[in-house]
């Protein structure tokens, strides 16, 4: 709840740099009419003038826990809490998008030079992520019997559905040593 309140007196404080804050103490009466007195939590350095009006949020079960009702007070954890939050989220998208640049520039998660145990694999997914020029990009990741992950280098369309007529099948290549998904059919 809310309550009108009075600065009825300052509290100085000195910091150990010599500087001088002010915090108000406030005298306010809950809506039964007891009167309670807080001293603010947010100095300011400027002294507040005795006699003006200050509101203050209180919680009726407990009034002598109340708090002079400031943009800080009321906002600024939340503002905090967003922006770390969004820049958590950005990070964890960069991240992302690094991790799938990097495992279609490595081919297949096998050591180099390896020969995969059939060919051709089985489709399982499609991937989408954003290439170097800002655009939408897929890759396929399919598996071979072993269970083996391979990829194909970044496409400009996704060919699920016509990996899907034809039999959920790709071949698989090996190119610059490494062995990646290959979309051709055997009539290109």
């Amino acid at each position: 709840m809310t309550a009108p309140g009075t600065v009825v007196d300052v509290v100085r404080d000195t910091d150990s740099e010599g500087d001088v804050t002010y915090r108000p103490v406030i005298e306010f009466q809950t809506g039964d009419g007891q009167t309670y007195r807080i001293t603010a939590r947010i100095a300011t350095g400027s002294p507040p003038e005795i006699g003006s009006g200050m509101e203050v949020l209180y919680d009726p079960a407990d009034p002598a826990g109340a708090t002079e009702k400031t943009f800080t007070n009321l906002w600024l954890f939340p503002i905090v809490f967003v922006v770390f939050g969004m820049v958590l989220f950005v990070i964890s998208r960069i991240a992302a998008a690094m991790r799938a640049r990097r495992a279609v520039e490595n081919g297949a998660r096998r050591p180099p030079g390896s020969v995969p145990t059939t060919a051709p694999a089985e489709f399982r997914r499609a991937e989408a992520a954003i290439g170097d020029d800002g655009t939408m990009k897929y890759r396929i990741v399919a598996k071979d019997d072993a269970g083996n992950e391979y990829y194909s280098e970044l496409l400009d369309e996704d060919p699920t559905v016509a990996i899907m007529e034809r039999g959920n099948q790709v071949r698989l290549v090996e190119r610059r040593g490494r062995w990646l998904v290959d979309l051709r059919t055997d009539e290109d």
